[in-house]
Formats: structure tokens, sequence, C-alpha cells
């Protein structure tokens, strides 16, 4: 048995008006609609139907632009996940001085913050595939997100080569409790803006933020020598 013909697009839903006034492609709009709703209940607690309804588009336009929902799903995770890889490669460059490889690291850090606040829902569709073992999501996560953990490592990995780090402190591992710090931070700021008052959505909080991530990060907690820090 042969499959009905997808029903032809129309004009107005191949190219719409932004906000901004530019025209957003119909494929960025079926993302744009279908992320919060995977976010919050899954690929399986998802509709075809109900993306459609979200992008005010034709239900046959998930198959047509995208092949189906989990394609869809996967490409939401995989444009997010290439966007910061082509990002992050450009930033994590090797540091020819401790002045640069602060700088490169601040960067680093600010920019997963602002991946996290562009795109909240993509941020929270990959937590969720690492949370349960990427049902849906591995050869994406394979091909973007742990190239980009890797990059990450080796930034660390020649810095200490370069003897701006301990030497006895393992890359793989330091990158770990660095990204996984800055992790938790995005994942509970709801909770800190609730219950105490500070969120990285403001800008002295978000300061505030990558300032003692660093300074923890390279000096620790224990009350320095001044000479330690030049």
């Amino acid at each position: 048995m042969t499959s009905a013909k997808p029903t032809p697009l129309t004009a107005t839903e191949h190219d719409v008006p932004s906000r901004d006034g530019a025209k957003d492609s119909a494929k960025e709009r079926l993302r744009r609609a279908a992320a919060p709703l995977f976010a919050e209940r899954g690929i399986d607690g998802v509709s075809v139907k109900e993306v459609a309804d979200a992008a005010a588009m034709n239900i046959s336009a998930v198959s047509y632009h995208f092949g189906g929902k989990e394609a869809l799903y996967l490409n939401c995770l995989e444009q997010f996940g290439e966007q910061e890889l082509h990002t992050i490669e450009k930033l994590l460059q090797p540091s020819s001085t401790l002045e640069e490889f602060r700088l490169r690291l601040r960067l680093f850090l600010d920019e997963i913050i602002s991946a996290h606040l562009r795109e909240p829902s993509a941020s929270k569709m990959l937590w969720n595939e690492v949370d349960q073992g990427f049902p849906h999501g591995h050869e994406v996560f394979k091909n973007t997100f742990a190239k980009l953990f890797l990059t990450w490592v080796a930034f660390i990995d020649h810095a200490t080569q370069s003897k701006f780090l301990r030497q006895d402190l393992d890359a793989q591992t330091t990158a770990g409790i660095i990204i996984g710090a800055l992790s938790h931070c995005l994942r509970t700021d709801k909770v800190g803006a609730m219950f105490f008052g500070r969120s990285i959505t403001r800008t002295e909080d978000r300061e505030r933020l990558l300032h003692h991530l660093i300074e923890i990060s390279l000096y620790g907690i224990l009350p320095p020598h001044d000479s330690e820090r030049k």
C-alpha cells in the first residue's frame, strides 16, 4: 500500500514573517513549535497534530519537511548541537598566555549560559536525553555534544601542558567538574530565582556566577597568596 502524498504547502506556510520582520523557513517554524512540546512531554507525549497546530501549519508539514515526528525531534537536538559545536570550536582555540586562557575560558562559560537562555527548550531536551540514557538521541549526542565536550577537554589539556594549570590534574576530569558545576547552576536557576532571589537572567547574578566559576576553578576556595594570582 502506498502512502498518500503530503498535501502541498501553501506559500504562507513556506515563508512566514517573524516578529522582527524577517522570514522564517517552514522547518524553523516547526522546530520552534515542537521543541517546547518535546521538552515538557517528551517525544512520545506529543502528537504530530499538536506540533502542526502549534506551528499553525498543515498536519502533513512534519512529514513533508522532516519525514516524521522522530526525525523532527532529532533535528531539534542536532541543530542546537551543531550550532554550539561550531561556536565553541572557535572559542576554545589553544591559548598562548595565561591571560588568553582566562579570556577564552570566560567566553566559553558565558556561551554555555547564553545558549541555555537562547534555546531553553533544546537545552531541556538535551538534559532529558542524558537523564534517560539517550533513548532517541544517542547518535546526535555522539556527533555534536560529545565532540563539543572533547573540544573542551583538549582546551584544558593544552592549558595543562602549557603549565597554566596544575600538572597533576586529569584534563577530562577537570573539564567534567567545571562544566558539571555550570550545568547544575543552569538546571536549578528557577529554584534560585524562586527561593534565593538570584538568576542568570540578571546581569549581576550572571557575572557573579562567571567570576566564581573561574576563580574557584583556577585558585580554589582557600585564601590565596597575592603572588599566586599574578
